[in-house]
């Protein structure tokens, strides 16, 4: 890559000339030498400014670092206290709690926003601008797009985080091309670079998991019309800096022409908001006829609007403006230098008043702050600002993008303005976070902050404890006695205000937390650890071992990360039946997190190894084989966890408690064999000290590792329970809610009362309707109308309302609102959906297609039929979990309890009795899987339920509902919720509706999850027409290719023929499925030992010119050399594996005249993704895989079906597949599934074989050992992974038998001992007794059961991580 230096375009500067430049961190600290004190010390300290605060606002016990909710009149009477009065004391107390807000949202981080200045050309003549359209002297400039580009990189390398992409207006169809193209290169190319360097494939789609990628690319370019403005959204734009200038309309106006209008920046502030920008605005602080109550008002328009980033600089004069005229005129007599002393002064309280009332905005040290005062930036970023925003626009384009006189750093490089801004900010005791994106929390949850007003009149009203309500910190609806107490003019200001707000998007009270778990064995340091976080005895500190004998949780926020909920968990070593329950209860909570914490005890592995003689290891080798055998023995439980949470997709962080270790050689060595061991990638973040070292400033050292690892998880904002086409202002939503006994009184149902908020908070209208359900199910004829008219009284508004409308209803009223809401001709009036299915779509993060799953588990449906007919999937016996989050009181005697009552009632009548029903409340939940099996993440799990039916999930968080969802799919136990449920049993149309406003098309799921269309006859598959001609071979049902279909068809077409298997009139069975038992499991051939010897000699030789080759790029400053070499890729360097999955299905005719066939080979997608998860968990320290695509093919011919391994026929099909579908990269993983020939269930092409034949390459598998297949003993998705394992370069561990030496190659892994056959049961046997070691029946390369294998070996994952360097990272 180039780089950008002063010598490139992008610079701007001569190299030549930069000897002579002044260094950035003597101009800045050369301002300081006539100061006596520092000037942006605050002599106050926090708790006495929130007394002093407090005071003044009549609110006794203001707590330190509160959101204050403070109306127009007392930001106006701060204001006027600390401007015109002098009180020197509030201003203190203002900057010092100011700071104590910032510090308590973001710590000390400083964020970076470099700003790229790429046009002056503006259509507008704002008054105050010195690029305005009618600006003399101005030579224009537009950079090119490339140059811009560059900077961008630059700006990557050096960690800017964010790029801020600033011109004049010109909303022209030109520019809008050109900034669409500048956005997406910028969001693409920095992004590519990222990836690049993170080892990641740089043209694949980024990991979900994967983070911060590139830059945040944010723009400020004005008023745009909104489809403009989400185009630009479209193509990679995240953030927005819009200015209102003024929140006064009539001072906005004398400050610009008539043409612009004060409403539509408003207008664009809402569009922008709409389509999801995170929203940035500022003012000018000291404009021409500008007053304090008009800043004052600017302070609560921030507020109201949720601005995610605030910009508040002071008014500069540009000579040749109209507005500087209008100042000549106003201020001409004052000293200039003074009054814009002052200005700076009153734009720091500006800034701090919006830290306090705002909160968790980003607020930004302007520039012009500087042009001021020399030091001005770094004062206000102690007085609540956290955004820089270094200018790097190249150099000789600068100086033309003059907005106001002295302007600062104009001439300097974008390199010297970095080191200047980094003295900055290293001077004042902050630091900067580089490469952070730094998002507001505001964007996910504004802070209300306490209503001081409110609190004032409780106080005079003498209202017991009214002073300690100060000391609240949560997040809550603005009460509405604030504007009550407003005088007239002021209420008339608020309502002008209110008139401006921004369509959202505005979150409830319903705040997500980040889940931290601590684990580890017992006195490890995990209670010490959680007190050093909360910075409290949040737990019991003993020496005595099982002191935490269950998970306890504490609720705590973070700065920087909000509120988070903590886990301490009980040690996971401990022995005995106890000692397993709470394993069981720590797993329960390491599958709620976020992100987890293993503690590991190095005093205690240091023991360890002084008892095994093993002490002098360390320094002999870190590697050596009998140190890491030891250590893979006694830290087995720290690497449990890590698997398990790499499993379930939490990121785990490494925390070494030294525990009073001496620090030296010895201690060092052994950390590092320790992180050799449990994290032999280096991929994950690991923290090394002692936790009882009182001078380590341990609180704060935890605080910044869990910031840096919650960047890393995969917690997202949290998928919203209504459709985002319903949150408009322009949407109605119908809510219809039945009351029964069990409904609580003087509240509803949170649910419901989820939905209703959320709809409101986005300005949607909502109309809340009570149905009688008792007349409208009544045996009266007359009842039944006269609650029907009523319902559709109510529903008529709606009905006639234009834009989008939505009706949610209580699932147990389907069967009344599903008929009521469709016309004469059947058709539906307007889309429906339940509370119910708006919950679990909420909890579980958007997966509704996954509860349509469960469906199949009761019955199929019949095309034409408005009832369903069962084919009864559950038999008497079978166990059905109902399962409900909440555990409010079930009065079954005098109401129709919907958990309790009404779905065991449908159940029977659908499947008759003796079904046994087992119910499951609250937060905890039952087994999924039969006793004796294992429910972990690496062995098989017998399922203890042929179904689940859940409710919504609300009384949970979301954490945990998806830890469910995973437990049920990890157990094969089919889920579905109570809203698709009833809707089902309605009628299929019914569910088809609830489904629609999801975007989940009922007929697309039904494919999806095998809800094949049937007959009576269960055993065959009916099509829709009688086939006229043989069906086409290879016809992808989800792919309308027909050039694909037809190459395949042509090529197959001279391949000779082989008869399928014959399953007679009956669908196969697991009785047609070759026993397992004496199988040869893998079909991958391994070639004679003189071949394989050759083979690896290739191999050394590979490695050798690879390492060669990165010395050299080391030495010469290339990209190759260091972390990118082949020594570092061997210890485990993580890469990003494409996976396509090609499902080959076989069309049998059972009666070819009636169009009657039989299809064999479906594999769902469900399967298909918990295959990936247990892939991702069993490689998930050296390779993550990404599924990229999957496509299913139909075939009337068997012969393809059972193709044999290396026949010419499967060979023409992964050709014309992989070329059509360009899939046929080395680094790309093609997975083929059929029915196998040569009773085998699977076979993989080695890495070295793609050289030669990369028309080969790929998996093939049995269908039916795909995770949740038919095979008794190898359904849990372990075939694949040992598949898998040969594709990245491994042998099988009895490759070469008892005779495994240097000569004849073996497996060519050192650390796996000899083993004379393949192992079928999973029993400890030797069976190379004269050689050391016994065999690894648990090992992924054997043939044992998939309740069995869990695992490779360091030495195997070290030569799949060389295999893929040698052949396939290409």
């Amino acid at each position: 890559m180039r780089g950008f230096s002063a010598d490139t375009a992008a610079a701007g500067v001569a190299a030549g000339g930069a000897a002579e430049r002044e260094d950035p961190a003597s101009r800045v600290t050369k301002h300081l030498k006539d100061f006596a004190k520092l000037p942006w010390e605050v002599d106050m300290p926090a708790d006495k400014a929130a007394a002093v605060l407090g005071s003044y606002l009549g609110v006794p016990n203001l707590e330190p670092a509160a959101v204050l909710d403070l109306d127009i009149d007392q930001i106006t009477g701060i204001l006027e206290e600390t401007t015109n009065k002098g009180d020197s004391a509030l201003e203190k107390a203002l900057f010092s709690h100011a700071d104590a807000v910032t510090q308590r949202f973001f710590g000390d981080a400083v964020y970076y926003r470099g700003i790229v200045e790429f046009s002056n050309v503006c259509v507008n003549d704002c008054g105050y601008c010195g690029i305005r359209k009618h600006m003399g002297g101005v030579k224009r400039y537009t950079i090119p797009i490339d140059e811009v580009v560059e900077v961008a990189k630059w700006a990557f390398e050096n960690r800017m985080g964010t790029l801020m992409l600033q011109s004049g207006e010109l909303p022209t169809p030109q520019r809008l091309a050109y900034l669409k193209e500048l956005v997406a290169r910028v969001h693409q190319e920095t992004l590519e670079l990222d990836m690049t360097q993170r080892g990641l494939d740089p043209k694949a789609p980024p990991p979900a998991d994967a983070g911060e990628l590139g830059l945040r690319v944010a723009l400020s370019v004005g008023e745009l019309p909104e489809e403009h403005y989400q185009e630009l959204y479209d193509a990679g734009a995240r953030r927005y800096l819009l200015r209102i200038e003024s929140s006064n309309p009539e001072l906005y106006a004398a400050l610009h022409p008539d043409a612009m209008s004060w409403q539509r920046r408003v207008d664009c502030l809402n569009s922008l908001k709409k389509i999801g920008y995170m929203v940035g605005t500022g003012v000018m602080v000291g404009l021409p006829g500008q007053t304090l109550r008009d800043l004052a008002g600017d302070i609560r328009f921030f507020k109201e609007m949720n601005a995610n980033m605030i910009g508040m600089g002071p008014y500069i004069t540009e000579a040749g403006t109209p507005v500087a005229d209008m100042w000549e005129s106003m201020f001409g007599h004052v000293d200039k230098k003074a009054h814009m002393k002052a200005m700076f002064d009153l734009t720091t309280r500006m800034n701090s008043l919006a830290r306090i009332v705002v909160g968790s905005a980003n607020i930004s040290a302007t520039t012009a702050l500087q042009a001021i005062e020399p030091n001005g930036r770094e004062i206000a970023l102690r007085r609540g600002c956290n955004v820089l925003m270094p200018i790097l626009t190249p150099t000789k384009y600068r100086e033309h993008y003059q907005l106001y006189e002295g302007k600062p750093c104009i001439t300097d490089t974008a390199e010297e303005c970095r080191k200047c801004l980094n003295a900055r900010v290293s001077m004042i005791g902050k630091r900067l976070r580089q490469g952070a994106w730094g998002d507001p929390p505001n964007f996910l949850a504004p802070v209300a902050g306490v209503d001081v007003r409110a609190l004032q009149q409780a106080q005079s009203a003498g209202v017991a404890g009214a002073g300690s309500a100060a000391r609240s910190y949560h997040t809550s609806a603005r009460s509405c006695s604030s504007a009550a107490a407003q005088p007239a003019a002021a209420a008339a200001a608020a309502a002008a205000a209110d008139a401006a707000l921004p369509p959202g998007p505005a979150k409830g009270s319903d705040v997500p937390r980040i889940n931290i778990g601590v684990f580890g064995v017992m006195n490890a340091g995990k209670s010490t650890l959680m007190n050093a976080i909360t910075r409290q005895e949040t737990s019991i500190v003993d020496a005595t071992p099982g002191t935490t004998a269950d998970v306890k949780v504490s609720l705590m926020e973070l700065h920087e990360l909000g509120p988070v909920k903590l886990f301490d968990t009980a040690g996971i070593d401990e022995a005995g039946q106890l000692g397993e329950k709470k394993r069981r209860k720590t797993l329960s909570a390491l599958k709620e997190c976020d992100v987890s914490v293993v503690v590991v005890d190095v005093q205690r592995q240091q023991a360890l190894l002084r008892g095994a003689g093993l002490q002098e290891s360390l320094q002999e080798s870190s590697s050596s084989e009998a140190l890491q055998r030891h250590l893979q023995d006694s830290l087995k439980w720290e690497q449990g966890v890590l698997q398990d949470a790499g499993h379930y997709g939490v990121v785990p962080l490494l925390l070494l408690n030294l525990k009073g270790c001496r620090p030296g050689p010895d201690t060092q060595a052994l950390v590092r064999a320790i992180q050799g061991v449990l994290d032999p990638s280096g991929g994950q973040l690991s923290l090394t000290l002692d936790l009882h070292d009182a001078a380590a400033d341990v609180p704060g050292r935890v605080a910044s590792f869990l910031q840096d690892g919650v960047t890393r998880s995969r917690k997202r904002p949290a998928t919203r329970s209504l459709p985002d086409w319903a949150l408009t202002p322009e949407a109605s939503v119908f809510l219809n809610i039945p009351m029964d006994a069990e409904t609580p009184s003087m509240r509803l149902l949170r649910p419901q009362a989820l939905v209703q908020e959320e709809a409101i908070r986005y300005w949607a209208t909502t109309t809340a309707y009570r149905m009688d359900l008792a007349a409208a199910r009544s045996s009266d004829a007359s009842a039944v109308e006269r609650e029907r008219q009523r319902f559709m009284r109510a529903l008529q508004p709606l009905l006639q309302a234009d834009g989008p409308k939505l009706l949610v209803t209580d699932s147990q009223a389907m069967d009344i609102v599903h008929p009521w809401t469709l016309d004469a001709s059947g058709r539906p009036l307007l889309p429906i959906t339940t509370f119910s299915i708006a919950m679990i779509h909420r909890q579980s993060g958007g997966k509704l297609p996954l509860f349509v799953e469960g469906i199949k588990a009761l019955q199929q449906l019949v095309p034409g039929d408005r009832g369903i007919k069962a084919l009864q999937q559950l038999v008497p016996g079978d166990r059905v979990l109902i399962a409900e989050a909440c555990n409010h009181n079930r009065i079954t005697d005098h109401c129709n309890d919907i958990g309790m009552v009404q779905i065991p009632q449908k159940l029977e009548r659908l499947c008759g009795k003796g079904l046994q029903l087992e119910h499951a409340f609250g937060r905890e939940y039952p087994d999924l899987a039969e006793e004796g099996s294992s429910s972990s993440s690496s062995g098989a799990a017998q399922p203890k339920f042929k179904l689940a039916l859940h409710c919504g999930g609300c009384m949970i968080d979301a954490q945990k509902m998806r830890a469910r969802i995973a437990d049920m799919e990890d157990a094969g136990v089919p889920v579905t919720n109570y809203g698709l449920f009833l809707s089902w049993v309605q009628a299929p149309e019914a569910m088809r509706r609830v489904l629609e406003p999801w975007g989940v098309d009922m007929d697309a799921a039904a494919r999806k999850f095998d809800l094949t269309v049937c007959t009576a006859d269960a055993d065959v598959v009916q099509t829709d027409t009688p086939e006229q001609a043989d069906p086409l071979d290879l016809a992808a049902p989800n792919s309308d290719d027909a050039d694909l279909n037809d190459a395949i068809n042509e090529l197959l077409d001279s391949s000779s023929t082989i008869d399928p298997k014959p399953y007679g009139n009956r669908a196969p069975d697991a009785s047609d499925l070759p026993s397992h038992q004496g199988r040869k499991r893998c079909g991958t051939p391994a070639g004679s030992s003189e071949q394989r010897a050759a083979a690896e000699q290739r191999f050394q030789a590979r490695l050798q010119a690879l390492q060669v080759q990165s010395s050299e790029a080391a030495e010469g400053g290339g990209a190759g050399g260091g972390d990118d070499g082949v020594e570092a890729a061997a210890t485990g360097t993580v890469a990003d594996i494409k996976v396509f999955f090609h499902i080959l299905q076989y069309k049998q005719p059972v009666n070819r005249t009636q169009g009657v066939f039989r299809l064999l080979g479906y594999v769902s997608q469900n399967r298909i993704d918990r295959q990936m998860r247990l892939l991702n968990g069993a490689y998930g320290q050296q390779f993550s895989f990404s599924l990229r695509g999957v496509q299913w093919y139909t075939t009337s011919r068997g012969y393809l079906f059972t193709a044999g391994q290396s026949s010419a026929t499967e060979r023409q099909v992964k050709t014309s597949i992989c070329a059509r579908a360009g899939n046929g990269a080395a680094s790309v993983l093609n997975l083929y599934t059929w029915q196998p020939g040569q009773d085998v269930l699977g076979w993989a092409t080695m890495p070295d074989w793609f050289v030669d034949t990369p028309d080969r390459d790929g998996v093939v598998i049995l269908h039916s050992v795909i995770t949740g297949g038919g095979d008794p003993a190898y359904a849990q998705g372990d075939t694949l992974v040992h598949e898998v394992g040969h594709w990245l370069g491994l042998f099988h561990v009895f490759q070469g038998g008892c005779s495994k030496n240097a000569a004849n190659g073996g497996d060519f892994v050192a650390d796996t001992p000899a083993v004379a056959s393949p192992n079928f049961k999973c029993v400890r046997v030797d069976s190379c007794p004269n050689l050391p070691g016994t065999d690894l029946v648990k090992n992924y390369m054997d043939y044992t059961d998939d309740r069995c294998v869990n695992s490779f070996t360091p030495g195997q994952k070290r030569r799949m991580v060389q295999q893929w360097r040698a052949y396939r990272a290409r």
